[in-house]
């Protein structure tokens, strides 16, 4: 591939970047980003004020902890917000309070906004404000591109496909498409990071002895950019250190002077403080902390003081946020996108591996000339690494962005251990591999936006009718909103699993206040094993919003306690809070894993039902009149009954009527035995009354089942039926 293909390669990469961020930047509502509402706030707050903003206990929630953040990436956003009339964003948006931040599997909620007309296309006021600001990370991002794909050309002179390849990896990843489709200032320091490797790495491939070819201007231009870095973010203190490591290694591998040495230190790192270094003085000053790192550990709730081992054991989060974690940390992609880049990144390594070990005895350099670079590359991944894990240890923060400063060795690396396994096609084969590649990352980040991200921000579909299967209430609820028709599309389920449900609202006159819906599902004995409350629409939709006379299907998920009881048929009750509620329908819970049995001690059934008694106990055996008997039951079914069973409990001789009894439907009507599945196996519990009047003596206790025609099941011991129908499970002894 020659230099011309490359470049003609790279604009239709950075093309493609473009229409896929953009593309996440427009369907991403706004503020439904980390902390992009506190981003934008002290952005506003700069263009408004002038002033930087400052954490004092009384500072606006709006600003957050971002208000110590350092100044550089709020002070260009203003600068693009001057020109519009931007109205402060706290009076124009509404926050959802039942927002489930982090949670990728809740089934509602995801929205920490409330998503309003003011968002529509045109966009005016505070909503073009974002979206400016949203394209001006975009544009970041295609800086960052540049600076890879030049750091690659750099390495590889002869062989720009690797730098394509890295800049490939980086341009489709889906989570740099998301960080640089809204607002946040980890844009600008992955931006200037990328600008000061890049120079870094020129200067290594570029030096002579005497270093001669690293002049001064050069010198200074990369103060000039860690400078800008000290103002855009804390790692910009890293790479300052970083970049004296670097120059100290260059020195040593090009043999300069100590004056030489010293003097692109000097260079380096007075310009670097002389435009940074105010920055650390002002947050000593001011939070007692250079890197202001102490405010956003208080903002947090303080100090958790977290082992090593703790903050290693949270590297899964921060795999997968590398890849791809979308709004609120609560958006993810399928498995099979992680599993994709997983093994993409795996051949990388494995690619690099088998490169390196077979060509390091076949080369001319030596010493430092030959692995200084790939060492001192590493060796910057490590420190950013290295100042994240002492950041965690403090406070919660395990995101994969934290490593993007990082990007550009990583991508560099990973494109070089590529490229090993297209060096062994032929020249064909390999540009199509190249392009299939590319495509696939292509097709898979565009999914990401399209069919991950956009439907968790769909509003509810306006019904033009009711299907058949839903059953109707047509219930007043309250503020003027009727729940017109329900249906539950969960059947049957698990402890811990989701319930959906889709329920139809309208309305003749949309309420003032904003009512709250709250949907509950009653386990055991009524017991509540599962809620929801909400706005309607699963938090996207509210009814003051609606329109008179809509029909609002609304799709709703709710997740059961894991430690509900079952198996069970739970009730489904929706309301509105201070309003009223209804039930609108039934559904069966069944455990996760059945108890496995010996063989049951008789079998109650005929030919088409057979259930069998697995054990049977009484408690007490020895009990005064006026007293009860408590009777421990466990089925196993064998062939299921398919209609509802009564238990039949009996004291007394099994040929008279009972002298006492404790007939009673199954687990109390819980779980009625029409819905028995053959492998179920519960525990049953009844209850029998001894009369007050029954004298001393000793009498048996039957136990049989019978339907609603009061036929009893016959019953059977060991191959042989017992006649009488019912089987004798133990001996009541009364005293008085």
């Amino acid at each position: 591939m020659t230099k011309h293909d490359a470049n003609r390669w790279l604009i239709l990469l950075l093309i493609g970047y473009l229409a896929v961020t953009v593309t996440y930047s427009v369907v991403n509502p706004l503020f439904e980003a980390p902390d992009e509402h506190h981003h934008f706030a002290v952005a506003h707050f700069l263009a408004e004020t002038g002033q930087l903003p400052v954490i004092d206990g009384a500072a606006d929630a709006w600003l957050g902890q971002e208000a110590a953040q350092p100044p550089l990436y709020y002070g260009l956003a203003s600068v693009l917000l001057r020109p519009i009339a931007v109205e402060y964003p706290v009076e124009n948006v509404w926050i959802n309070p039942f927002v489930q931040l982090g949670d990728a599997g809740s089934p509602t909620n995801r929205n920490f906004l409330v998503h309003t007309s003011a968002e529509m296309w045109p966009w005016q006021d505070w909503a073009l404000g974002v979206h400016m600001l949203r394209f001006f990370s975009v544009a970041l991002g295609l800086g960052t591109l540049f600076f890879i794909f030049g750091a690659g050309s750099t390495l590889w002179p002869d062989k720009p496909y690797r730098a394509l390849l890295a800049t490939t990896l980086v341009a489709f990843l889906p989570q740099f498409n998301f960080l640089h489709s809204y607002v946040n200032n980890d844009v600008l320091i992955i931006f200037l990071a990328s600008a000061a490797l890049w120079q870094l790495i020129w200067m290594w491939q570029n030096s002579r002895v005497g270093g001669l070819a690293v002049s001064w201007s050069r010198l200074g231009l990369l103060g000039l950019t860690i400078g800008l870095a000290l103002l855009s973010k804390t790692a910009g203190l890293l790479l300052l250190v970083y970049a004296v490591g670097f120059l100290l290694v260059l020195a040593w591998a090009h043999r300069w002077s100590w004056r030489r040495l010293v003097g692109a230190w000097a260079v380096v790192g007075s310009l670097a403080l002389l435009i940074g270094g105010w920055l650390l003085v002002r947050n000593w000053q001011l939070y007692g902390d250079p890197t202001a790192a102490n405010q956003f550990v208080l903002e947090a709730g303080g100090n958790r003081g977290f082992t090593l081992a703790q903050v290693l054991s949270e590297w899964p989060a921060i795999w997968r946020s590398l890849i791809g974690v979308f709004g609120w940390f609560n958006v993810t992609p399928p498995s099979w996108v992680l599993w994709l880049w997983t093994t993409l990144i795996v051949l990388s390594i494995v690619g690099a591996f088998l490169q390196r070990r077979a060509t390091r005895t076949h080369t001319d350099e030596s010493g430092p000339q030959r692995w200084g670079l790939p060492l001192l590359l590493a060796g910057w991944v490590v420190l950013v690494y290295a100042g994240m894990v002492l950041f965690l240890l403090q406070t919660k923060a395990a995101q994969g962005r934290l490593l993007f400063p990082a990007l550009l060795q990583v991508a560099l690396g990973l494109g070089y251990g590529l490229s090993q396994w297209l060096d062994r096609l032929h020249q064909p084969v390999q540009r199509r591999v190249a392009m299939a590649f590319a495509g696939i990352l292509l097709v898979t980040t565009f999914y990401c936006a399209l069919f991950v991200i956009r439907p968790i921000y769909a509003l509810p579909e306006i019904s033009a009718e009711i299907p058949p299967t839903a059953a109707p209430v047509h219930k007043n609820l309250g503020f003027g909103v009727e729940l017109v028709a329900a249906e539950l599309k969960t059947e049957s389920t698990q402890p811990g699993d989701i319930v959906w449900l889709d329920l139809y609202w309208t309305t003749q006159q949309p309420p003032q206040t904003v009512p709250e819906v709250v949907i509950t599902i009653f386990g055991r004995e009524n017991t509540l094993i599962g809620k929801l409350q909400s706005y309607h629409g699963g938090g996207l939709f509210p009814a003051n919003l609606w329109k008179s006379g809509q029909v609002i299907h609304s799709r709703v998920g709710i997740r059961l306690d894991e430690a509900a009881v079952a198996p069970t048929q739970a009730r489904v009750n929706v309301a509105l809070v201070d309003g009223a509620d209804t039930d609108v329908g039934l559904l069966t819970i069944r455990p996760n894993m059945w108890t496995n049995v010996d063989n049951p001690i008789a079998y109650l059934g005929d030919d088409d039902t057979k259930i069998g008694l697995v054990s049977a106990e009484i408690d007490p055996d020895v009990v005064q009149p006026g007293s009860n008997v408590a009777v421990s039951v466990t089925w196993a079914v064998i062939d299921p009954p398919g209609r509802d069973l009564t238990t039949l409990l009996h004291v007394g001789r099994s040929d008279v009527p009972p002298l006492a009894q404790g007939d009673a439907v199954p687990l109390s009507g819980d779980y009625p035995t029409h819905l028995w599945q053959a492998g179920e196996v519960f525990e049953d519990n009844y209850f029998i009354h001894i009369p007050d009047e029954l004298s001393t003596g000793f009498y048996p206790l039957w136990i049989g089942l019978y339907d609603a025609d009061f036929n009893r099941l016959p019953v059977s011991v060991d191959g042989q039926m017992t006649g009488s129908d019912v089987f004798q499970i133990g001996t009541v002894a009364v005293e008085k």
